[in-house]
């Protein structure tokens, strides 16, 4: 028992380290871009996460299932993952670029797109890898060396952040570099470090054939999900100004603990939520479920309403002004959000690959129905309240799919145990 929570705590550890350092490079674009440069960071910073959902799901996720399927401790081949990965990494990186060219137009300085685009299209690689990596050790049970190599990037990012903040000014280039620049930097430098401390792991001897349908499903869940985002920014940018999209973006990082307190509760609670299904324990594994959206919601209420006293006070750290009503109401919408993310997981770890797809998709889309129709009258608060409406009809389809689904199984018990 006692191993079980030491390896929970160094989980959570892990996760809260690694958003983080993604927290402080953010932190790094707030207070060295200006407007029109901040809404592309905005821009390109949700069209990378939804493209690294690719090579998450069709190639590293499956290898990972299937050593930690080994009966001894077994890791999967790095120098085989990363060569298996560089045709998603390089249609990210085309991605990238291309789901920049939108606000091209509107910098001033040309070299901001190169440099934010060519920053981010190398992150698009290392990122996914270094997760991956991370997630390796854990499945190997060397949790405490999966949070130090979330360290070893968080203290570089943060080296970046003091040499931008208090070092000698360089070339406009760097500073349009620095963002993603610094989290290239920092992953390259945790993945050796990684290597090092995984190295004396058997690498398992063959290679999963990967289910093609099945990661695609998986694949397009995350992206339906993440790929909104994008285009949330996008029409925010286009129907009111880049100026606009700095303004939310500068909300989306005041509210950002938010999110980083869901991942790291969801990392603790949904391994044994998975471990329940597994055992057959649906029941069990609801209960988790439950305890799960009700910290991650109280905790996010409670944030939520601190940012509005709070937000002078962020403004001073972020290096802009905090709208507080906004950074409010995208803590409310991320509280929601991450206490909607896990029911996927959940449905995952069940094979539902389809259902959870189909539910994401029935959620996002009349979410983003609300966004085109709100954003005239609402402005930039439109996004977190179509957010809202997403995670809460996510939640709701989530709980009736589930109890359809547990009155099946009950009603199929009696008859099984009389046959």
């Amino acid at each position: 028992m006692r191993t079980r929570l030491t390896g929970g705590a160094l989980s959570l550890a892990d996760a809260g380290t690694a958003s983080v350092a993604t927290f402080v490079a953010s932190l790094v674009a707030l207070r060295s871009l200006d407007d029109p440069e901040l809404a592309l960071y905005a821009l390109v910073f949700a069209a990378l996460t939804a493209l690294m959902i690719a090579p998450q799901y069709m190639l590293y996720i499956p290898q990972r299932l299937h050593a930690n399927r080994q009966p001894q401790v077994r890791r999967t081949s790095y120098r085989a993952d990363a060569r298996g990965a560089v045709p998603y990494a390089a249609v990210t990186a085309v991605g990238v670029f291309l789901a920049a060219l939108p606000l091209r137009g509107g910098l001033s300085d040309p070299s901001a797109y190169v440099a934010i685009c060519a920053t981010a299209a190398v992150l698009s690689a290392l990122s996914p890898f270094q997760d991956h990596m991370r997630a390796s050790l854990h499945v190997a049970g060397r949790h405490g060396r999966a949070a130090l190599v979330s360290a070893v990037n968080l203290g570089v990012v943060s080296v970046i952040f003091v040499a931008v903040e208090w070092g000698p000014q360089g070339p406009a280039w760097f500073a349009y570099a620095a963002p993603f620049g610094s989290l290239v930097l920092g992953n390259l430098v945790s993945i050796v470090a990684g290597y090092g401390l995984h190295r004396a792991v058997t690498v398992v001897e063959h290679r999963d054939p990967i289910l093609f349908r099945t990661s695609l499903l998986a694949a397009s869940t995350g992206f339906a999900r993440q790929g909104v985002a994008y285009v949330a920014n996008l029409l925010v940018a286009a129907m009111i100004s880049a100026s606009a999209l700095a303004a939310l973006e500068t909300a989306r990082v005041a509210a950002q603990p938010v999110l980083i307190l869901g991942i790291g509760v969801a990392s603790f609670f949904m391994p044994e939520a998975v471990r329940a299904i597994g055992a057959g324990d649906r029941h069990r594994a609801g209960a988790i479920m439950r305890r799960l959206v009700a910290v991650v919601s109280g905790a996010g209420a409670v944030y939520a309403l601190a940012l509005i006293p709070l937000a002078p006070l962020l403004a001073l750290v972020l290096g802009r002004p905090v709208d507080a009503g906004l950074a409010s109401a995208r803590a409310g919408s991320f509280a929601l959000s991450s206490a909607a993310n896990p029911f996927n997981a959940y449905n995952m770890a069940e094979r539902r690959y389809g259902v959870a797809l189909g539910l994401t998709a029935a959620s996002e889309i009349p979410a983003l129905v609300v966004l085109v129709a709100l954003i005239p009258s609402l402005g930039v608060f439109a996004v977190p309240v179509s957010a809202s409406v997403s995670a809460v009809l996510r939640i709701a389809l989530n709980v009736i799919y589930r109890n359809r689904a547990d009155r099946r199984a009950a009603a199929h018990t009696p008859a099984e145990a009389a046959a």
